[in-house]
């Protein structure tokens, strides 16, 4: 995905070229199927490592590990050490915006 370079202009706003390309990226990142199973599945159980997600989402380990780099670059996910394991869990940040978009989806409905 190539970047934006310059900074867009919105009616009679400007968007930081930063922050375009910010959210290509957590577009592109949560477009694709196999990551938005991770990040749900990490959204409902907090520090769990790479062996559990793939094996309960019954995926491949590679493809698990490509879904966590993704999320744990575009920081959605955090990972702590613990002894051999790394366990991942979503980021502060992302939890308070995944708390409000299920807020919205209530009201929605």
């Amino acid at each position: 995905m190539r970047k934006v370079k310059e900074d867009l202009l919105f009616g009679s706003k400007t968007i930081s070229a930063d922050v375009v390309n910010c959210l290509r990226l957590t577009a592109s990142t949560l477009s694709n199927k196999y990551t938005r199973q991770v990040f749900e599945f990490l959204a409902r159980n907090p520090n769990t490592n790479v062996t559990t997600i793939y094996r309960r989402l019954k995926i491949e380990q590679s493809v698990a590990s490509a879904s966590l780099r993704q999320l744990k670059n575009c920081k959605f996910v955090e990972c702590e050490k613990a002894g051999k394991n790394r366990l991942y869990s979503i980021s502060g940040k992302t939890q308070r915006i995944v708390s409000l978009l299920g807020d919205l989806k209530n009201i929605i409905k």
